[in-house]
C-alpha cells in the first residue's frame, strides 16, 4: 500500500515527484488533476498507470546536475538543460505495482538500474518532449538490461540518445519504438542483435540504418526475420507491413527479384 506514513520514508526527490504524478491510461487522457491529491489518503495504493512526463522546473531542478559542477551542485534552469543531465534516485519498492510508467520529456540523462524490480512492468515510455521544450528531450544513450521484465509489451525510447539496443524481454514484446535514435547498422549487425520474434510494431524512421521502401532487402537481417510485423516503419519514414496489406517478406522478396532481373538485363 502508498500510504501517507510511508512516503516519508522513501527518497525526498521522490516524494516531490509523486505529488505531480498522473495517473489514468497513456492512450486516453489522464485520470485525475497535476499533483493528484486524492492519493494521500491513507490506505490509497500507487496507482497501477503512473505519468511522470513533462515534470515542471522546480521538479526538474531537484534532478539536475551541471555537468561542469560535482554531482551535489544541483540547478536548473531551461537554458542549461541542453548541457546538464537530470538523474532520478532508486525506483521505490512502492514501484513494483506499476505496469504503466511515462518519463518522457524529463531531459533524463538514464533510467535507474532497480528498472528491474519493477516486475510487471508492461508499458514503458521514455521517448517525446513538449514540441516548444526540445531541451527536455530525454538523453538516455543506453538502458539497463530489460530481459527480466518479462511483462514488458511496449517500450518507446524515440527521439531520445539511444545508441545501443539493450537486451530485451524476447516473449512479451509487441512494440518497440526507436524512431529518430542514433542507432546504425553496426548495432543490428548479423550475430550481435536479436530482436524479440513476437514484435507486432517496429519504429526506425530517421535511424541510420540501412533500408527503404525501393530496397527493404537492405535491412538488417534481424529485422527481416520478424515474421509478424503489422507495423513497420522503415528508416526513410515509409511503412510496410501485414496492417499495410505489404508483409515484409513478401516486399523483401519482390524487392530482391526485381534487383536480380535488373543485373540479369544489364
Amino acid at each position: 500500500k502508498f500510504r501517507t506514513n510511508n512516503v516519508m520514508t522513501i527518497d525526498p526527490i521522490w516524494q516531490s515527484i509523486l505529488r505531480e504524478a498522473r495517473s489514468g491510461t497513456m492512450l486516453q487522457p489522464p485520470i485525475g488533476e497535476l499533483g493528484s491529491a486524492n492519493w494521500d489518503q491513507v490506505g490509497d495504493p500507487i496507482p497501477k498507470t503512473l505519468i511522470l512526463c513533462d515534470l515542471s522546473d522546480d521538479c526538474l531542478s531537484l534532478l539536475t546536475t551541471k555537468h561542469e559542477g560535482s554531482k551535489e551542485d544541483r540547478n536548473f534552469s531551461e537554458c542549461t538543460l541542453l548541457t546538464a543531465s537530470a538523474v532520478l534516485p532508486p525506483f521505490p519498492e512502492e514501484f513494483s505495482i506499476i505496469e504503466e510508467l511515462d518519463l518522457s520529456g524529463n531531459a533524463l540523462d538514464s533510467i535507474p538500474d532497480n528498472i528491474n524490480n519493477l516486475t510487471n512492468l508492461r508499458s514503458l515510455f521514455l521517448g517525446g518532449y513538449p514540441t516548444d521544450h526540445p531541451e527536455r528531450k530525454n538523453k538516455i544513450q543506453a538502458l539497463p538490461n530489460l530481459s527480466s521484465l518479462i511483462h514488458l509489451e511496449h517500450l518507446s525510447v524515440h527521439d531520445t540518445n539511444l545508441s545501443i539496443l539493450p537486451e530485451l524481454p524476447m516473449l512479451s514484446l509487441r512494440i518497440l519504438r526507436v524512431d529518430r535514435c542514433p542507432l546504425d547498422d553496426v548495432c543490428f549487425a548479423k550475430g550481435k542483435m536479436q530482436l524479440p520474434p513476437n514484435l507486432t510494431t517496429l519504429h526506425l524512421e530517421g535511424c541510420s540504418l540501412s533500408g527503404s521502401l525501393e530496397r527493404p532487402d537492405l535491412l538488417p537481417d534481424c529485422v527481416k526475420e520478424l515474421k509478424y510485423l503489422e507495423d513497420l516503419q522503415l528508416p526513410d519514414g515509409c511503412h510496410i507491413g501485414l496492417f499495410f496489406g505489404m508483409p515484409v517478406n513478401e516486399v523483401v522478396s519482390m524487392a530482391e527479384k526485381r534487383i536480380e532481373n535488373d543485373e540479369e538485363v544489364v
